[in-house]
């Protein structure tokens, strides 16, 4: 009974009668919504079917070009690059969801495929590789793809009906009989003892914020579709968790225009030029503000912010829960207090990134230097259009600036070390000389504005040995020289703090993936590789 009146009060038909009358009576605005909520979705789709295949065959062309054994030689005599496990990872994350029944449906007929199957070449992951690409499925041949069509429609139905509201409130098409006022009415504006024409003006206002706030949602869901594509991570909880954001972000954009309609009360005194006392726009209506109607009319302010909210879904909650924070002394708040030394380091630190690559780099989900670091250079190379040694620089760079911080990083660039490997290779070398430990810890322990930061802002003192001998607090200047002191007591202690130090500054697993790699490369190139011929070392390898 209590589901029959709740639909008896939203006017459940109602609403499904005024969609078809929308659809009828505005073919263009239908056609369009249509378009931009199913067509595409299903292109996204479509286009990681593509991208599936293309990445294939680019990761069968890498290990093919860094294997130096023979052709047909069994898989356990090539270099140990095939069996690298970032290799492994990243060749398995392109069929890790086809399962084996439908692998052995696509190998049916196909003897290409199968002729190298047992034949020690392949292993099971490679067996896969072969099939997909020998077969070559069509679209809706693999279930994943039907799979991911289904989650779609979903979304795309959800995507149309706000498309067919929105687009027919901002075009002022809405005709008087749409049932849809009357579901905001209940929801939003009941309870407010308003003139019939003031509640009216205020509904109209619901509409176009509700409108803006749905547009910017789709905005942000299509990028969210395109970045997850990039990465081969779209699935049908990336359509389902979009749909559930979209409609989250258009009700708490409703809720807090009905608990804020004058932007100037919400951001704070002195904000009188967002209260709607300038030109505003309401849904199917424009309406010129200095008049004694200002407060009926939508101010630019909500017009701006609406889709912004929409655009960042969490951003409207995450203001709700902040304003209610104020008041409610229970919630746990954040410790902001190192916000300002604890920025993020850019991409374009790294020497070969610039803005756009930038850009290019975050449609990968790389946004920092933490996050290039630990990235997988072989996933890298498959997914972005750069060459793998470039973006094996890039992260052996990003490695070494993570590790040591932006101002040691840039130190150390000027003087020729540039990636962690440089820095390893310049205190544990067996022929490096002690020098260069002196100049390494030099830098390495100096100090820097973000320690000066912190320190400042948490009231930190080192403790630190006097020149009598008794433990005293001291700034992070007077600890800085105390420990390098220490370490230039005389060249054997200095020469082995150092080589301590790099040793636990690249013991790092990402700093470990990178150097297996770096190994394997190095060996798939052969000696020949390591000096000219002209060179005192190459002269003897090449007598040998």
């Amino acid at each position: 009974m209590q589901i029959l009146a709740l639909a008896s009060v939203l006017d459940i038909r109602g609403a499904i009668m005024s969609v078809f009358e929308l659809v009828s009576q505005n073919g263009t605005v239908a056609f369009a919504a249509i378009l931009l909520a199913f067509g595409v979705p299903y292109l996204i789709v479509y286009a990681l079917h593509e991208l599936r295949f293309r990445r294939l065959r680019l990761l069968m062309d890498y290990e093919a070009s860094f294997s130096s054994s023979e052709p047909g030689a069994s898989r356990a005599t090539r270099t140990n690059l095939g069996n690298n496990p970032s290799f492994e990872f990243v060749r398995s994350k392109y069929v890790s969801d086809i399962d084996d029944v439908e692998f052995a449906h696509l190998a049916k007929g196909k003897s290409n495929a199968a002729s190298r199957t047992g034949d020690g070449t392949l292993d099971e992951t490679g067996e896969k590789i072969a099939i997909l690409l020998f077969s070559r499925p069509k679209f809706l041949k693999l279930k994943t793809n039907r799979r991911l069509m289904i989650m779609a429609t979903g979304f795309g139905i959800l995507a149309f009906l706000g498309f067919l509201f929105a687009l027919s409130c901002l075009s002022g098409s809405i005709p008087p009989s749409c049932h849809w006022g009357r579901c905001i009415r209940v929801f939003f504006t009941g309870g407010t003892g308003l003139a019939p024409n003031r509640a009216s003006a205020l509904e109209e206002q619901m509409r176009t914020v509700m409108a803006l706030a749905f547009i910017g949602g789709y905005v942000s869901a299509m990028r969210e579709f395109l970045r997850r594509m990039s990465v081969f991570d779209l699935t049908g909880y990336s359509f389902l968790k979009q749909a559930v954001e979209i409609f989250a972000s258009v009700v708490f954009v409703a809720l807090l225009f009905r608990a804020f309609p004058h932007p100037g009360n919400m951001l704070g005194e002195g904000c009188d030029f967002l209260a709607g006392k300038i030109a505003s726009t309401t849904c199917g209506s424009t309406n010129t503000g200095g008049n004694e109607n200002t407060k009926d009319t939508l101010s630019w302010a909500w017009i701006a912010m609406a889709p912004l909210f929409g655009l960042f879904p969490e951003s409207a909650s995450r203001y709700l829960f902040i304003r209610a924070g104020s008041f409610m002394n229970w919630i746990k708040s954040e410790d902001n207090r190192f916000n300002a030394i604890t920025r993020s380091v850019p991409l374009d630190v790294i020497d070969g990134i610039d803005f756009w690559t930038r850009i290019r780099l975050e449609q990968a989900g790389i946004f920092d230097v933490q996050n290039l670091a630990t990235y997988n250079p072989i996933m890298l190379y498959i997914e972005t259009p750069y060459g793998f040694y470039q973006v094996f620089d890039w992260i052996a760079q990003a490695q070494l600036c993570h590790i040591i911080g932006i101002e040691k990083f840039l130190l150390f660039r000027e003087i020729n070390i540039r990636t962690i490997f440089d820095l390893e290779r310049a205190i544990r070398s067996k022929d490096a000389p002690e020098q260069f430990d002196e100049i390494a810890a030099a830098i390495l322990l100096a100090t820097t504005s973000s320690m000066t930061g912190a320190a400042t802002i948490s009231k930190l003192a080192p403790l630190i040995t006097g020149d009598d001998g008794k433990m005293k607090s001291g700034s992070v200047e007077e600890f800085s020289l105390w420990a390098r002191s220490k370490l230039g007591a005389s060249a054997d202690i200095n020469t082995k703090a150092m080589e301590h130090l790099a040793n636990w500054i690249s013991d790092d697993l990402h700093v470990r993936r990178l150097r297996l790699l770096w190994k394997d490369i190095s060996k798939s190139l052969g000696p020949e590789s390591w000096h000219l011929d002209d060179d005192k070392d190459g002269m003897v390898v090449a007598a040998g």
